[in-house]
C-alpha cells in the first residue's frame, strides 16, 4: 500500500511523465544553489550525517524519527525513488550506491522550491523530485531538503 501511495504521489508531482520544472527561483537565490552543491557532495560521498544536517527539520523529525523510527538508513534509501530517464519505470537508488548526483531543475517559491535531481549508479540515471524548503530563523534564511512524505 505504501508503495502505491509513493508511486502515485510521485506520478502526480512529476505531472504523468512532465521532466522539468521552470528555471527559476527567487530571482535566482545563489543561497539555494550553493545549498544544493553541498547537498549533492554530501551524497556523492555518502556522507549520512551532512545530508541528515541538510533536511529539513520538520521532514526530518516527522519522517526519520516518528516514521522509519529513526533508520537512517532507510530513510535515506527511500528519498531517492523516482521516474528512470530512459523508460516510463520508477525506481530507487539506494543512498550507498549514488555515484553522481545534479540539480536538473528548478522550480521558484518564496518558501519552498521544487528541485529535480538527476540521480544515478552504475545501471541507471533517474529523476527525483525533491523540495528545499526555505525558513528565517533569528533573521538568517534557512535551507532544508524535503522528500517525499508517507
Amino acid at each position: 500500500m505504501r508503495s502505491l501511495f509513493i508511486v502515485f504521489s510521485t506520478m502526480v508531482l512529476f505531472g504523468f511523465g512532465q521532466h522539468s520544472l521552470p528555471n527559476k527561483t527567487q530571482e535566482n537565490d545563489p543561497g539555494i544553489d550553493s545549498f544544493l552543491n553541498l547537498f549533492c557532495n554530501a551524497v556523492k560521498t555518502h556522507n549520512y550525517q551532512r545530508v541528515m544536517g541538510l533536511m529539513d527539520d520538520g521532514y526530518r523529525m516527522e519522517q526519520h524519527d516518528k516514521f522509519h523510527k529513526g533508520n537512517t538508513k532507510r530513510f535515506l534509501n527511500e528519498l531517492f525513488c523516482g521516474k528512470l530517464t530512459t523508460e516510463d519505470r520508477f525506481k530507487c537508488i539506494k543512498f550507498d550506491k549514488v555515484l553522481d548526483i545534479e540539480t536538473a531543475s528548478k522550480g521558484e517559491g518564496e518558501s519552498e522550491v521544487a528541485i529535480m535531481m538527476r540521480v544515478s549508479d552504475k545501471k541507471s540515471k533517474i529523476d527525483v523530485l525533491l523540495t528545499v524548503k526555505i525558513v528565517f530563523k533569528k533573521g538568517v534564511k534557512q535551507y532544508g531538503i524535503v522528500g517525499a512524505v508517507g
